[in-house]
């Protein structure tokens, strides 16, 4: 968010508009994700913060989710990981982590429960 705010700033964004770019993005640290979904838990989709964060939270894992693109980017990311030291990064592309992140991510939004992305198999 430091690095965006110069840019959001000599946009002439209303305040709001930053708060609410601020609010989306810090928000979507991985540790507030089922904070997140517990928020719009519930509710219809609505164009607010709560959506828009969920919608990010989601769009974040979604390729991590599908049997075609989940595997390689588990490597890339057991590799990012590594390169700074992150102890999961032993774990995380093995077929034990694969199957740990599929049965602990969350999906909210009609559109990832239409395409049964909640529902996809741990393999």
């Amino acid at each position: 968010m430091n690095a965006l705010l110069p840019l959001l700033t000599s946009m002439n964004l209303d305040e709001v508009w930053i708060e609410r770019i601020r609010t989306i993005i810090l928000r979507s640290d991985f540790g507030l994700v089922k904070e997140n979904h517990a928020r719009v838990s519930g509710l219809p989709f609505q164009w607010n913060s709560d959506w828009a964060t969920v919608l990010l939270n989601e769009a974040d894992i979604m390729a991590s989710a599908s049997a075609a693109f989940g595997p390689a980017l588990s490597l890339a990311l057991a590799k990012e990981w590594e390169a700074i030291e992150f102890p999961p990064h032993a774990t995380i592309a093995t077929e034990t982590g694969r199957r740990q992140f599929l049965s602990n991510i969350q999906f909210s939004s009609y559109s990832a429960r239409t395409l049964s992305v909640g529902l996809l198999s741990p393999t």
